[in-house]
């Protein structure tokens, strides 16, 4: 019977593409005097497809986006400085996290979260989205040395919560780091569907959206009960 659930943060959690999407119209009225004449959709569009999905250091996206639309030099840094201090607090839940982490936690299952990223980003997103208090362990990969799809960063959640792996889940988007790396310590994965990547070769169980978790979770333990008859 699944005890834990364990959960990625960024493109599980947090809706990253919206809150990138939220950042930069803001990000474009605040940096106006760099940005000069530089057509706003013509911006987006062009972080969009520098950020990877979030896999290019944002210092390389702003390089990349001087060069690209020929700003004054070292326009990027001002750029990257805006990037540090407010895309922290831009946070977009996906919908109906809230009520999905609080039925878990009701239901009496042991919450965890590991994420890859800076320390100081990831909690400012963690305290942003307002879910601290679901998790009984939140691991971020910079504070912990480690980070997915190391076995090492889920072993230590799994500690954390007093389980084993058999009787964890983890919930992710990234096929290589969340779903290949938790199954890798035999913790059984679920897919969060996302266009970005691939769908994984065999996830245990895939979602569209957190309000089909729980009772995807409800068919895994009645097919482990089924296996033990």
């Amino acid at each position: 019977m699944t005890r834990a659930v364990l959960f990625d943060l960024d493109g599980t959690l947090l809706d990253r593409h919206s809150s990138l999407i939220l950042y930069v119209h803001q990000q474009i009225n605040r940096c106006s005097p760099v940005l000069g004449n530089v057509s706003p959709p013509d911006y987006l569009n062009k972080i969009i497809e520098l950020d990877a999905h979030g896999h290019q250091t944002k210092d390389v996206v702003f390089q990349e986006v001087e060069k690209y639309f020929d700003l004054p030099d070292q326009s990027w840094r001002i750029l990257f400085d805006d990037f540090l201090q407010h895309f922290p607090d831009i946070c977009a839940p996906f919908p109906r996290m809230h009520q999905t982490l609080q039925f878990l936690q009701q239901s009496g299952y042991s919450l965890g979260l590991i994420t890859n990223g800076n320390n100081a980003s990831q909690n400012s997103k963690i305290n942003g989205l307002g879910i601290r208090h679901y998790f009984g362990a939140i691991l971020i990969s910079e504070a912990e040395g480690v980070k997915k799809p190391e076995p090492e960063i889920f072993n230590r959640c799994l500690r954390q919560l007093h389980v084993t792996a058999k009787d964890a889940v983890f919930v992710g988007d990234n096929p290589k780091a969340d779903i290949y790396g938790a199954q890798s310590v035999g913790i059984k994965a679920i897919w969060m569907r996302d266009s970005y990547w691939p769908e994984p070769s065999r996830p245990d169980g895939i979602i569209c959206q957190l309000s089909q978790l729980p009772d995807l979770l409800e068919k895994m333990n009645e097919n482990n009960e089924a296996d033990c008859i």
